[in-house]
């Protein structure tokens, strides 16, 4: 005996068994079985950018469920994502968490995601995310003391390499 479920919906769902009886007066029941679907993935915790200094590690993080979850991370340098390889300069692209050691400032020209499949052919593309690389400020130059007559002009410099840098002149009360 069969039963057949065309295009199933969730009300088909549910533990099923066959009764199995003869003109003798035997009965006998089969094993339960059960119908269930696959849970399709779902993203919970979405991409988001990261800051890390340069020469440090970035991280982004997708998480998700479902049933049989795969991941796979691209990276957009050109206008156009392609899928990542796993190697000493990206590590975990199959995998929940992508890892990329010792950033340099040309990652901040490109943007990551990542395609998460499941059953019954299901995918999702997560939101983009890329990376703010900070080069910690350092004063290459200042000038000197100045001493100078009232109502005159003073003026201070300082220069700096490193970036994203904001300037707050102070004055030593000490």
């Amino acid at each position: 005996s069969i039963i057949y479920f065309n295009n199933i919906q969730e009300n088909d769902l549910g533990s099923y068994y066959c009764v199995v009886t003869s003109t003798c007066g035997g009965v006998n029941n089969s094993e339960i079985i059960d119908l269930s679907f696959f849970i399709l993935p779902e993203i919970y915790e979405n991409v988001k950018n990261d800051t890390t200094i340069i020469n440090h590690d970035a991280m982004f993080t997708i998480n998700c469920f479902g049933d049989n979850i795969e991941y796979q991370w691209q990276i957009d340098s050109t206008n156009e994502f392609v899928n990542l390889i796993e190697n000493e300069e990206f590590i975990g692209v199959t995998n929940d968490t992508l890892t990329i050691p010792n950033v340099n400032e040309n990652m901040e020209l490109n943007r990551f995601r990542c395609i998460v499949t499941g059953e019954c052919d299901s995918v999702i593309i997560s939101d983009t995310g890329s990376i703010k690389v900070v080069i910690p400020p350092s004063i290459t130059n200042t000038v000197s003391n100045s001493i100078v007559c009232p109502d005159q002009n003073a003026y201070f410099f300082v220069n700096t390499t490193g970036t994203y840098i904001e300037y707050q002149w102070q004055v030593d009360e000490g």
